[in-house]
């Protein structure tokens, strides 16, 4: 497959519908069977595509990649290469195996093109040693080193690792070809900056990146996963209106929550441009709690679980809204906002998670709690507290069909797990 860089042939509707009910495996190999593999890769949210190519094999991934648009193919780039704040070269060593081909230039040169130059001359500083001669000489700085220019230059390179020894001189032997000022410009590098420095700079333009598509810092994702008491919220009501959201291309998950209620019933009284503005800021909540709870955009279980999670917190934040005020549900969005109703019920969530805090502070001997008990306060005691299935089922000869746990996704459940727990700890 080779990318043409034409614009999505496919609405986010129509690839929604094509992806419903796969999975991550069952997704990649539909897509690549497809008539028209490029046009539906070039539909796809960036972050979905990262995550199919996270999860395949290096021959699948790489044709996935190739058919990337250049946006998705940078935004692909910044989520590989950045841990939180900090440059990963290890991540950009494996890139580089799966995209560079020995007897090919196409797959570098187009690395080449979109990752930032400033990480290129982080390795540069890090990694290459060089020395620029007048006049040609054929005494090398040390046996290691080679000469692109007849003796004029000669070139150092030290990873540690040959393979990787190997990239990196690629990548300098492409520039010597295709931009011999360039290349000569890299080599100076060390003398003009640091490592440190070229990360720094690379690090403020990787988050004005991922900003533009909606992916917050971790300040902005403090705030939006910050929860709202209920006093606040009735300040709020009559002062805040729902702002229109970055993210033009959700991330696909395959939950849906329209069986979900109060949600549903809001849902149908929006008309069709708020219910867009609701998805995609369905989508900034997100991306904002993949960065604040620390989940790896390209682990789609993960992903699919937080987005659950997010749909039931914002349900529970509904019904807590009702509960507070007289007003009819569209109007709750509309002067609240999606983000608002998740953040109210957050705050409900929280206060669980509080409550089973201080329980399990109070549990002298573990051997001697049930465990029921314990693997209730475990998920009620969750970064994101959720609901124990065995909840929900009956009791059979003393055991429970499963202990694990889904997302809570209404008040009565917060309130069954918490009396749950507090009648527990008077039996004890």
């Amino acid at each position: 497959m080779n990318n043409t860089e034409n614009k999505p042939s496919f609405s986010l509707a129509e690839i929604n519908e094509f992806l419903t009910g796969l999975s991550l495996r069952d997704l990649a190999n539909a897509i690549l069977q497809a008539q028209s593999p490029e046009q539906i890769i070039g539909s796809l949210p960036a972050q979905t595509l990262y995550a199919l190519v996270k999860n395949e094999s290096a021959d699948s991934a790489k044709e996935l990649i190739a058919a990337a648009t250049d946006e998705q193919y940078q935004l692909m780039l910044d989520l590989e290469l950045w841990d939180k704040d900090n440059f990963s070269d290890e991540n950009l060593w494996h890139w580089l195996s799966i995209v560079d081909e020995k007897t090919a230039l196409s797959g570098l040169a187009r690395f080449v093109k979109l990752i930032d130059k400033k990480l290129i001359a982080n390795l540069i500083c890090r990694f290459v040693r060089s020395q620029i001669n007048e006049e040609p000489t054929d005494m090398p700085i040390d046996p290691n080193s080679y000469t692109p220019d007849k003796g004029f230059t000669w070139v150092t390179i030290d990873t540690g690792e040959p393979e990787k020894d190997r990239e990196l001189g690629r990548i300098l032997a492409y520039f010597f070809e295709t931009d011999p000022d360039y290349f000569y410009r890299l080599l100076y590098m060390p003398q003009v900056s640091t490592a440190t420095v070229f990360e720094e700079e690379a690090f403020v333009e990787h988050q004005q990146r991922l900003q533009s598509v909606g992916i917050p810092d971790l300040r902005a994702a403090c705030q939006i996963n910050a929860p709202l008491s209920k006093e606040r919220f009735l300040e709020l009501i009559g002062t805040v209106k729902e702002t229109p959201a970055l993210i033009t291309s959700p991330y696909i998950v395959p939950q849906g929550i329209n069986y979900l209620e109060p949600w549903q019933s809001l849902c149908k009284l929006l008309p069709s441009d708020a219910l867009t503005g609701a998805e995609q800021k369905l989508t900034a909540i997100l991306n904002a709690s993949l960065i604040f709870y620390n989940v790896s955009f390209y682990d789609f279980v993960a992903v699919g679980e937080m987005a659950t999670q997010i749909k039931g917190a914002i349900n529970i934040g509904l019904e807590k809204a009702m509960g507070i005020a007289k007003l009819d549900l569209d109007q709750f969005y509309y002067r609240v906002g999606l983000t608002g109703l998740y953040q109210l019920g957050l705050n409900e969530l929280r206060q669980l998670r509080t409550f089973a805090v201080e329980l399990t502070k109070q549990i002298e001997n573990k051997e001697e709690t049930s465990p029921h008990v314990l693997t209730a306060l475990s998920y009620a005691g969750q970064a994101f507290p959720a609901f124990p299935l065995f909840l929900e089922q009956e009791e059979v000869g003393g055991l429970y069909q499963s202990s694990r746990p889904r997302a809570l996704e209404h008040l009565t459940e917060i309130c069954k797990l918490r009396d749950y727990l507090a009648e527990e700890f008077r039996a004890q």
